[in-house]
């Protein structure tokens, strides 16, 4: 009798045990969560903050912390670095809280969420040629940063949304112009010649217009289209005099090859 009354106590334990967190969640009060936390949060403890969230959102989702609940929960992944689910929750509460006084700050994280994924995985390009390198977090960012200095032309985000955009185009534009790399390299000149006319013409206020003109230099000077190489090497000559490619004083290529066959860049920089 006695050894089945100890086995049942231990397996009420065992049971307890493995719903201890959830239990004691249960059973605290809204402002307690809520102090854990912050408190969680103040410690970078993101996980646990996270799950302290949740159990508010959960259990009160029309508490007295509702909407910053939600605005911390974005904040919280976003930190944890779970940067798809941080954009979705930003989606979501944008959805919902179109009057809320910290609608901008939403709309930051879910740009700054698929800004970072798209940096994070930028380092794929080392590892398989730019043709496999997925830019549409990068194009999702751009827009979301567009739209939040559209909708909220004096948010306190202006400036460093503005910044993170100019380091997209010259993203998009490094990205093309690997591509037109890859191209050259492989003998198709009128397809690296269109990759570069591409970057000329749609980012025209990026760095990597030197690197399209240099691309525009070889590809033409390829194909005996000697007028066309003259007019891009005056247009390298004339804005962009520092570039790598004029520095022994006439033009060489700044692309050098490398064992794999698309990595044969210099100066195509794609981390700005």
């Amino acid at each position: 009798m006695q050894s089945k009354l100890l086995l049942s106590c231990i397996f009420i334990c065992f049971l307890q045990a493995c719903a201890s967190g959830s239990l004691v969640d249960d059973l605290k009060s809204e402002g307690e969560l809520f102090e854990n936390a912050q408190s969680y949060l103040e410690q970078k403890n993101y996980p646990l903050a996270i799950s302290q969230l949740e159990s508010l959102a959960t259990r009160f989702p029309f508490g007295l912390y509702s909407n910053e609940v939600k605005l911390q929960l974005i904040y919280a992944h976003y930190q944890n670095n779970a940067f798809s689910i941080a954009a979705l929750h930003a989606e979501r509460f944008i959805r919902f809280n179109l009057d809320h006084e910290q609608l901008d700050y939403a709309y930051f994280i879910k740009a700054m969420s698929y800004y970072s994924e798209y940096q994070s995985s930028a380092s794929a390009l080392l590892k398989r040629g730019p043709e496999g390198f997925d830019q549409s977090s990068g194009k999702e960012a751009f827009t979301s940063f567009q739209q939040l200095t559209t909708v909220f032309p004096s948010t306190q985000y202006r400036a460093q949304s503005q910044a993170k955009m100019r380091i997209l185009k010259e993203n998009f534009a490094a990205y093309e112009n690997r591509i037109g790399l890859f191209y050259l390299n492989g003998q198709n000149y009128v397809a690296a010649i269109n990759r570069a006319n591409y970057v000329m013409g749609n980012f025209p206020e990026t760095q990597q217009q030197g690197d399209a003109l240099s691309i525009l230099i070889l590809a033409n000077n390829a194909l005996g289209n000697q007028l066309q190489s003259d007019q891009a090497l005056s247009l390298l000559t004339k804005y962009f005099p520092e570039h790598l490619a004029l520095q022994s004083g006439s033009f060489k290529t700044p692309f050098i090859e490398e064992k794999r066959l698309w990595v044969r860049i210099l100066t195509l920089g794609f981390f700005n």
